[in-house]
C-alpha cells in the first residue's frame, strides 16, 4: 500500500452528515461501498452480545466508535476512539464507558475503564497515513469484569486462509447509533506485504471504528481484524482498511486475552 495514500478515519465526531429534507435521497456515507450491505440486528445473542459501544463521558465529545469484549476485563477497539477530538487530548480511562450488547438504549452490561492497552508507536494525528494505521488498535482493562457475556476469541490468521473467505462485520454506525448494524459476506481485496493491513469490502462508516472483522473458524467466530478507517486519493476513496490480528495478538495474550 502506498504512502501516497491518506487515510480518512472514521473517527469519533470528525464528520457530521446533515439530515437530507424529506424526499431527497440521503448522501452516502463515507464508507459505504456501492450498495449499502448494512443490516439492522435486534439481537443479543453470542457473538453480538460482546460487541458494545465505546462512550466517552466528556460532555465536549461527539459520537461513539464500537469495541468488542475479548476477556471478562478486556475491550478491543481502534485506538484513535480514545482520543478525545474535541478537547485535543487523549482520553482518560474513568471517561470511557463500554455498553455490551447495546440495543435501542439499553445494554447487558456497561463498564468503565481502568487503563489501556496502546501500541508504544502510537501517535493521534489529524490528517493519518496509510501507514499510522499499523498502530491504530488498543485495548481498553475495564474496572470490572463483565461476567454476562461471553468475550469473543482473537486469532491472527494468515492472509492466504483468509484468501476468498466470507467476513462479517458488526458495528454502530452513526446513522444507525442505537442498533448493531451487520454486514454479512464480505471479504479482503488486498493485504499490505506483511499482511498487518487488509483492504476489505466491509461496509464501515464513521461510528464502525473499532468493529470487528470476524471469520469462522474452528472454534467458531473469531476477531481477524478490526477496521480503522477509509483509504481516500483526494476525494476519491480507494477501499475500507482494517488492521489484521498479528499486530495486536501478542499484545492480547499479554492481556489475559485466552
Amino acid at each position: 500500500m502506498g504512502k501516497a495514500w491518506r487515510l480518512a478515519v472514521a473517527a469519533m465526531g470528525l464528520l457530521l452528515v446533515m439530515a437530507a429534507p424529506a424526499g431527497a435521497q440521503a448522501p452516502r456515507l463515507q464508507g459505504i461501498q456501492g450498495q449499502d450491505d448494512r443490516k439492522p440486528l435486534d439481537s443479543q445473542e453470542w457473538p453480538w452480545s460482546a460487541m458494545g459501544r465505546v462512550n466517552q463521558a466528556s460532555r465536549r465529545t461527539l459520537g461513539h466508535c464500537t469495541g468488542t469484549l475479548v476477556a471478562p476485563k478486556v475491550v478491543l477497539t481502534a485506538a484513535h476512539c480514545l482520543y478525545n477530538s474535541a478537547l485535543h487530548r487523549p482520553a482518560k480511562p474513568h471517561e470511557v464507558h463500554f455498553l455490551a450488547g447495546y440495543r435501542r438504549g439499553e445494554a447487558l452490561a456497561t463498564a468503565v475503564g481502568e487503563r489501556f492497552i496502546l501500541p508504544p508507536d502510537y501517535r493521534p494525528v489529524e490528517y493519518p497515513a496509510v501507514d499510522d494505521a499499523l498502530s491504530d488498535w488498543a485495548f481498553i482493562v475495564l474496572k470490572e469484569p463483565v461476567t454476562a457475556v461471553k468475550p469473543v476469541p482473537v486469532r491472527a490468521l494468515p492472509t492466504a486462509h483468509l484468501a476468498g473467505v466470507k467476513l462479517v462485520r458488526a458495528g454502530y454506525s452513526q446513522d444507525r447509533a442505537h442498533l448493531l448494524g451487520v454486514h454479512r459476506g464480505c471479504e479482503l481485496s488486498g493485504v499490505s506485504r506483511d499482511g498487518a493491513l487488509m483492504r476489505h469490502t466491509c461496509d464501515a462508516t464513521h461510528g464502525d471504528s473499532g468493529s470487528a472483522l470476524l471469520a469462522e473458524t474452528g472454534e467458531g467466530p473469531a476477531i481477524v481484524g478490526i477496521a480503522v478507517g477509509i483509504i481516500v486519493d483526494g476525494k476519491r476513496e480507494i477501499a475500507n482498511l482494517a488492521v489484521s490480528a498479528s499486530r495486536f495478538e501478542a499484545a492480547a495474550r499479554d492481556a489475559g486475552v485466552p
